[in-house]
């Protein structure tokens, strides 16, 4: 009797799980139809000019893609040939400027700190504060070459500066440079705003020399004027001294001596090699903003070298002008490997103004 009633109870169980299995799968046939018959509807949904659309822009990428495997082999080509044109001397500083850029900042000796100012970026406009993000690139690039470098902070890193600091390839890969939310106010405040230098050129001080202990703050703003005393308004407001670089006391300028950040950045680095404020000036400052005696000035200092060594300028120029066309490719100009970076930081910045 037992068995026979748990034989109809299995028989029960086995028809349940028969119609829930073909409940199962006719559901599973409707969801297939449906999304058949939406894939359907969309496809014919698609217009002439979409269908159109969609071909070119997936012609486009692929393209592109092309292009980006042209553009990696065309680097590798030209990579090569720089190479081949190199002599001993371009090599051997070509490795000793990849010595430099492999060096670990955790074992580095700074010959002081250099932070720059980026809470008002927010008063710029969007092209402005990209200027920013590519002088903020440049001085980076100069110090990590620098013979004595500056540890580098960034003070105010948050919300559009931010976004196009971290947009930008590589950038989580440096090194020796902090970077905070918060401001330099509220950090050195409590112990350390004695030792706060904000540079201006609106300021009444002048500094001689360079102080490791000392904190020197750039501000980071290109605002072509629009904003001027900006910087140094908030710094007395926060009672924090201020200075601006001797610039008159060694070179005239036909314009305001207001310069790009990473122009300042330059000549604070070259003066701590260096230890000559004319020195630096000469070598970072453009030369279209020297007035008309300072720049034939800076133009005849390699004449006045030559001529001390008892040679004649013109005879060297058109020798080296003779030297340099030879070296020069029939059907690709290549720019050596040391100048890139250099032509770069010189040409490609808008000053502060």
């Amino acid at each position: 009797m037992e068995s026979q009633q748990i034989t109809k109870s299995e028989e029960i169980t086995s028809t349940n799980t028969l119609e829930n299995n073909k409940t199962e799968i006719a559901t599973s046939v409707d969801q297939t139809n449906s999304t058949t018959t939406s894939t359907t509807t969309t496809t014919k949904v698609l217009s002439k000019n979409q269908q159109k659309k969609l071909i070119r822009s997936e012609k486009w990428a692929k393209q592109k893609a092309e292009k980006k495997d042209e553009l990696k082999q065309r680097q590798k080509d030209n990579k090569k040939k720089r190479k081949e044109m190199m002599t001993p001397e371009d090599i051997n500083k070509l490795a000793e400027i990849n010595k430099k850029k492999k060096r670990d900042p955790s074992h580095l000796q700074y010959s002081g700190t250099v932070l720059i100012d980026l809470e008002e970026c927010d008063k710029m406009a969007e092209r402005e504060q990209k200027s920013l993000v590519t002088q903020v690139q440049f001085l980076y690039g100069t110090n990590r070459l620098a013979e004595k470098p500056f540890h580098i902070e960034l003070s105010g890193f948050q919300s559009q500066i931010k976004d196009k600091f971290e947009r930008m390839v590589g950038f989580e890969n440096w090194t020796g440079i902090d970077r905070y939310s918060q401001s330099y106010f509220d950090k050195y405040s409590k112990d350390r705003l004695q030792d706060l230098v904000y540079l201006s050129s609106d300021s009444p001080n002048v500094i001689t020399t360079l102080d490791p202990s000392k904190i020197y703050i750039i501000g980071g703003l290109v605002d072509h004027n629009r904003l001027k005393g900006l910087t140094y308004n908030k710094a007395t407001t926060q009672g924090i001294y201020t200075a601006k670089l001797p610039i008159s006391e060694f070179i005239q300028l036909q314009s305001r001596k207001v310069l790009a950040v990473n122009h300042v950045f330059d000549i604070l680095s070259h003066y701590t090699e260096c230890n000559d404020w004319k020195k630096a000036f000469e070598t970072v400052i453009p030369l279209r903003k020297f007035n008309e005696s300072a720049k034939q000035s800076a133009t005849n200092k390699l004449d006045n070298n030559n001529n001390n060594n008892g040679e004649d300028y013109n005879n060297e120029y058109e020798e080296e002008e003779h030297k340099t066309k030879k070296l020069k490719l029939d059907n690709d100009k290549i720019q050596s490997p040391l100048n890139v970076n250099c032509n770069n930081n010189n040409n490609n910045n808008d000053d502060d103004e």
